[in-house]
């Protein structure tokens, strides 16, 4: 079974370590507080000693569901 550890994720997603990190403990705190949200980083399928790791079916199914840049409007562009 090939399961894959934060780096490893990091680096199939093409994101910094930092930053899969962060989107982990940020879902973490919000499914222990019972407020998830939609899209947040999947939780573990399994631990390897205290680390936790996911199937690469579980990243390759959030990574797909993540709304795209800029998703959410933000400020619209200026007129030339």
């Amino acid at each position: 079974m090939n399961l894959l550890d934060l780096r490893a994720v990091a680096e199939r997603c093409d994101l910094a370590y930092p930053t899969v990190r962060g989107y982990h403990n940020l879902a973490t705190a919000r499914r222990r507080d019972n407020a998830p949200h939609a899209g947040d980083f999947p939780p573990p399928d399994d631990r390897f000693g205290q680390s936790p790791v996911w199937l690469p079916e579980t990243v390759d199914g959030w990574l797909t569901a993540r709304p795209g840049r800029g998703a959410g409007g933000g400020r619209p562009r200026k007129q030339a």
